[in-house]
């Protein structure tokens, strides 16, 4: 596909949302300008513009990521991989994959035979083999990938890259964990199983200084682990939690960007079988210097806004549209009525939160000077959402982000009020 065919590669279907949007619009002004001449000016909350919903017209969409620039990277059938950057789609490769999304809207990609490495919309490196990209532009990649780029729910992919404090390189592909130490790349395995016994990898995280979060799930059992390096050599030592955890990759990790990961942990104890047995589920926040375990029976964290609320709900939305928020040990509940299953919580500034649940789009508001006491504003019944959704996060651009199927599998936008 040449870049005059994706630039005109748009059906009717995304042109008539955005005309009916503004033909909404446009009668929200007539009506205001009629109840304006009658009863005098509405207050200017009021007139915000509802919430635009913009689907893209893609049939299969395969990944789709939010970056810190606020850009979306996609990959879509046909052709290849794409990026938003507010305006308009970008082609940036023909056949390629994202491995990995770092902060300063860094990407690394591939299409199985060569690598490269982006920051925005510049290609910045390519080489054959991906050892040889992140040895090369190593600098550039330990900034990129000491800290996760937004503060939003981690996914799990087989794929990661880590930097802790001293520019060591984690890499996690598949179940195997290799660490560039210097100039040489170490195999992860045997001190994993000098740890638990285990020579796999299944979750791996930056915490920002000169350990690393990972996790390996063995016997259905799930061991928290600290890695680092110690005069050159890798260790990795347990997390002690009061209880034992399950491992279930349906769990939540959420970064806070301040060096501590949350994690939502199904809490109970391994069987003789090889089994586990679940009894509850507990909140737990694992930093470089201590891991503590906040309560039991609190849910998994969903998202945290900017004055460090911890959103957090039951796992599989029991009861369904209640919604937690927590800080300095203080709480509160809320329940949005109707909601059906929630999708995501996205904050855009102080005091503002959206909900996004499958039945409808919520704002709440708290004010000043703690921002930690929200109330219902808004609720917005929107049209052409996806039926399910595999990816939500905010973009600074202004809107939300979602991958999801129905129709098609394909990238919509929520375009906010301003």
């Amino acid at each position: 596909m040449t870049p005059a065919d994706f630039t005109q590669f748009r059906t009717a279907r995304q042109s008539a949302v955005r005309s009916f949007s503004r033909l909404t619009r446009a009668a929200a002004l007539w009506s205001y300008l009629m109840i304006a001449m009658a009863f005098g000016p509405i207050a200017p909350r009021l007139m915000a513009a509802d919430p635009e919903v913009v689907v893209e017209s893609w049939d299969w969409t395969t990944d789709a990521r939010v970056l810190d620039d606020g850009s979306i990277w996609a990959v879509v059938d046909g052709m290849g991989l794409v990026r938003f950057d507010g305006a308009a789609w970008q082609q940036m490769g023909e056949q390629f994959e994202i491995l990995a999304a770092g902060r300063s809207g860094t990407v690394v990609a591939t299409n199985g035979e060569t690598y490269r490495l982006f920051e925005g919309k510049q290609r910045i490196a390519e080489r054959g083999t991906l050892k040889a990209l992140l040895q090369h532009e190593r600098a550039r990649v330990v900034r990129a990938f000491q800290r996760p780029p937004i503060p939003e729910v981690m996914e799990r992919p087989a794929f990661a890259i880590v930097a802790d404090r001293d520019a060591n390189l984690w890499v996690r592909d598949g179940n195997r964990l290799l660490v560039l130490v210097g100039d040489e790349w170490v195999d992860a395995r045997g001190a994993l199983e000098d740890a638990v016994g285990a020579s796999e990898i299944d979750e791996l995280a930056a915490i920002g200084g000169a350990k690393v979060y990972a996790a390996s799930y063995y016997r259905r059992a799930r061991f928290p682990l600290l890695g680092q390096i110690r005069g050159g050599r890798l260790h990795f030592e347990k997390i002690q939690l009061a209880v034992d955890t399950f491992a279930d990759e349906n769990q939540t990790i959420l970064p806070d960007g301040h060096g501590n990961l949350w994690i939502g942990c199904m809490t109970g104890r391994p069987l003789a079988s090889g089994g586990f047995e679940i009894s509850g589920n507990a909140l737990v926040r694992v930093g470089e210097r201590e891991t503590v375990e906040l309560c039991r029976g609190s849910g998994w964290p969903v998202a945290i806004d900017s004055p460090g609320n911890l959103w957090f709900r039951e796992p599989w939305d029991e009861p369904p549209g209640q919604l937690n928020c927590w800080r300095d040990g203080k709480s509160q509940t809320l329940h949005l009525a109707d909601s059906g299953a929630i999708n995501g919580v996205f904050c855009d500034r102080l005091g503002s939160v959206y909900v996004l649940a499958s039945e409808a789009l919520y704002h709440l508001t708290a004010n000043a000077p703690r921002w930690d006491r929200f109330r219902l504003d808004a609720t917005w019944h929107l049209q052409n959402l996806p039926n399910q959704v595999f990816y939500a996060a905010y973009s600074k651009l202004g809107f939300i982000a979602l991958w999801g199927e129905g129709p098609g599998r394909t990238v919509f936008r929520i375009v906010l009020p301003r």
